[in-house]
């Protein structure tokens, strides 16, 4: 009985924000009301809605894909911004004094581009410090490549403060409280406690914990001069364009440095 006209109200219903009589309920029920999807998060949503009924219809569960007629929204640019390095003195800091492990979450997401979700699925035995880097392997990576990202020597220096060694290989590097546990924590907690941290010094929405992916691979393409086809494969991406969004610094000195290359649409003679 689910067919498209109920597939579209429902989504509709994903993209409005919560009626009055809705957080009347939830506040009664000492529940957070729900929240409006965004454009970028409603597309996956129905992306995975999609896939369910394909499954549905491919094997004679239902006659059609109710979902599959509905059109994708229109894709938000993501509103995050780059944290100077003075900032990110700031962090370190308050981390030092307060949650001295945390700073290893930022430190890997700014130097070896590991996003969070695979930094809470690091496992002891994927970390090879004499070499200098982590294995993210095909069923960890999001992308489901494998690759080898980089540690910085204060990385390394880190790790092995921790004496990582006492501690069986299978244990994650950084459980629920930030040390080696034979559980991994839920990514989500990284966020939560990103939150705090930037409540307490003050910054703006802007600076998200991501954001210090975007600061590692625009530091290292602009400042660092290095080949975006090894920050790409660092990073894990499938295709350029995608380490391309990330590096989003304009560099003030553009028109002169193109005025002055020395390119000629003519050949001299």
């Amino acid at each position: 009985m689910f067919n498209h006209a109920l597939a579209v109200r429902f989504m509709d219903f994903l993209f409005t924000e919560p009626t009055e009589e809705e957080i009347r309920k939830a506040k009664a029920q000492k529940k957070q009301p729900r929240k409006a999807l965004s454009a970028n998060a409603w597309n996956t949503y129905l992306k995975k809605y999609r896939a369910i009924f394909s499954w549905f219809e491919e094997h004679c569960y239902c006659k059609e894909n109710p979902f599959e007629r509905i059109k994708t929204k229109q894709k938000e640019e993501k509103r995050r911004g780059l944290i100077p390095a003075e900032v990110r003195g700031q962090i370190f800091d308050y981390c030092e004094e307060n949650m001295p492990n945390y700073i290893l979450v930022c430190m890997l997401i700014y130097y070896s581009l590991i996003r969070p979700k695979e930094i809470a699925l690091i496992q002891l035995r994927d970390i090879h410090l004499d070499e200098g880097y982590i294995l993210i392997p095909v069923e960890k990576a999001k992308t489901h490549i494998e690759r080898a990202a980089p540690l910085s020597p204060e990385l390394i220096e880190r790790l092995k403060a921790m004496h990582l060694e006492k501690y069986p290989q299978d244990y994650y590097l950084l459980g629920t409280e930030y040390v080696p546990s034979e559980a991994p924590a839920y990514h989500g907690k990284y966020k939560k406690d990103w939150m705090k941290i930037r409540e307490a010094l003050h910054l703006p929405q802007e600076m998200q914990l991501y954001s210090f992916k975007d600061d590692g691979i625009t530091e290292m393409i602009d400042d660092h001069n290095m080949n975006i086809h090894l920050v790409q494969q660092a990073a894990g991406h499938q295709d350029v364009t995608t380490t391309m969004k990330y590096a989003r610094k304009i560099d003030p000195n553009m028109i002169e440095k193109i005025r002055s290359c020395g390119t000629s649409f003519r050949p001299v003679k």
